[in-house]
């Protein structure tokens, strides 16, 4: 009597009896302070168990701290089907640009018309980026469409494909459009698409 308790909280009672620190290895964490704590640790009982670390954040994930995605890459081999139509819009939109340049009022000698057209087919610059509304669609006779679409989407292969497409273009006439655009003797861009592209 008077000696009685519980024994790990089970209603059971048991005498209590004298027992050894050492036995119990909760005793040293409850009853010995930091010294008996440290003890333990070092023991490898119940304080050396420690929470993992926190992983560090950063960029590990593509649009959490990545960096931008790359740039998508041309199919090259698919230009050669779309370089008739890659000519057309290109012309297209040159006149477009030659347009829009002489309605601002900001002049539009011969080099002027050069530099304006010279970044049209880069499909990460603002110049570049109508050849976004462009898609490569196969048709039913096994070749391959530049088609317009109605939306403004991301630039993805085909976009970029396109691009190289209007490149190349660029390449054998920007001069000579240049030169033609700087003449102004086109009302509409048809009379130019047909001189330029055949």
């Amino acid at each position: 009597a008077g000696g009685a308790k519980p024994a790990g909280g089970s209603g059971d009672f048991v005498a209590s009896k004298p027992k050894p620190a050492a036995a119990d290895p909760f005793a040293s964490l409850s009853l010995g302070g930091p010294k008996a704590a440290a003890a333990a640790t070092s023991s490898g009982g119940i304080g050396a168990l420690k929470a993992p670390a926190p992983a560090p954040m950063g960029g590990g994930m593509g649009g959490m701290g990545g960096g931008p995605p790359p740039k998508p890459e041309p199919r090259m081999e698919d230009v050669p089907l779309i370089q008739c139509a890659a000519c057309k819009a290109t012309v297209r939109r040159a006149f477009h640009v030659a347009k829009t340049l002489r309605a601002g009022g900001k002049g539009a000698s011969e080099m002027s018309l050069l530099t304006a057209i010279a970044p049209l087919c880069d499909t990460s610059a603002e110049a570049g980026e109508w050849l976004h509304d462009y898609d490569m669609q196969e048709q039913t006779d096994g070749t391959v469409a530049l088609k317009r679409m109605s939306s403004h989407g991301e630039c993805g292969v085909e976009c970029a494909t396109a691009g190289a497409a209007c490149q190349r273009v660029l390449d054998d006439v920007d001069s000579e459009l240049a030169e033609k655009l700087f003449g102004d003797a086109y009302s509409s861009h048809d009379a130019l698409v047909a001189e330029v592209c055949g």
